[in-house]
């Protein structure tokens, strides 16, 4: 499915609708707030409006792009621990590794901190995770090798602590046992929470669609790529607290806005 709505017929092109209204002979038609299609088989899709941002001030992209590593940031202001969920849909652009360690370009430290490594072979990059108290880590670096590689321009879902589990595009790479609920560190985007403040070591490009987080099972974050209307500032909007986040970390260097969505 593609996201996408639109409306035509034989006469012209399928336009993609400003509005859709609903009514019959007896009343006013009333305007539709969003459409969605699906059957007994599965569960419903909203298919239109295909854009999520509600306030007219922000304009919602396919994807905000980290085009200068290691001095962008967005940090989601949750402080994690184990009772919470992040699902991340992201894409990395180009790989200019200066060296074989770890690089690391997401989470909280002691909390999903999710790593882009090389193995033994040093030609394979692979997903890996860092967590506490996970099942069949690492003794030596306390990581897990997801067994997943890396592919330049290819989309990823990431489910950190789905239930204790943790999956790479559907894939489960790891389980955990840990119920610690003691407070971590700030879960960031492009870059990771630790003592101090942050870690930005990651030296690659990452395209970010969208990022969840969930707290015992309600959402509690739920952001989008946008830009604001009035300069063009490239961030991420939370919908459910309906704030917009950029790189306040380093201003000089802001995020690349991708192509508008609907």
């Amino acid at each position: 499915m593609s996201g996408k709505t639109y409306v035509g017929n034989s006469s012209g092109k399928a336009k993609s609708p400003n509005s859709i209204y609903v009514g019959n002979s007896s009343n006013k038609a009333a305007a539709v707030k969003a459409v969605y299609i699906g059957n007994s088989s599965n569960k419903a899709v909203k298919v239109w409006p295909s854009t999520h941002i509600p306030d007219p001030a922000f304009k919602e992209v396919e994807y905000i792009l980290s085009n200068k590593p290691a001095q962008q940031i967005i940090d989601t202001g949750v402080i994690t621990n184990t009772k919470h969920r992040v699902v991340l849909d992201l894409k990395v652009r180009t790989k200019n590794y200066s060296d074989t360690g770890n690089k690391r370009f997401t989470g909280a430290t002691r909390y999903g901190v999710i790593t882009i490594v090389s193995k033994t072979d040093h030609t394979t990059v692979y997903f890996a995770l860092l967590y506490p108290d996970i099942q069949y880590a690492n003794p030596e670096h306390s990581t897990i090798y997801s067994d997943v590689p890396l592919t330049v321009d290819t989309r990823y879902n990431i489910d950190l602590n789905n239930s204790g589990r943790f999956y790479v595009n559907d894939k489960l790479i790891a389980t955990s046992v840990s119920t610690e609920e003691s407070p971590f560190y700030n879960f960031c985007l492009f870059g990771f929470g630790a003592a101090g403040g942050y870690d930005t070591t990651q030296d690659y490009s990452i395209e970010m669609y969208n990022c969840k987080i969930y707290l015992r099972g309600e959402i509690i974050r739920d952001f989008y790529p946008c830009y604001r209307t009035v300069d063009g500032l490239a961030g991420m909007y939370d919908i459910v607290n309906k704030q917009f986040y950029y790189n306040e970390y380093n201003t000089k260097y802001p995020f690349y806005a991708g192509p508008d969505a609907g």
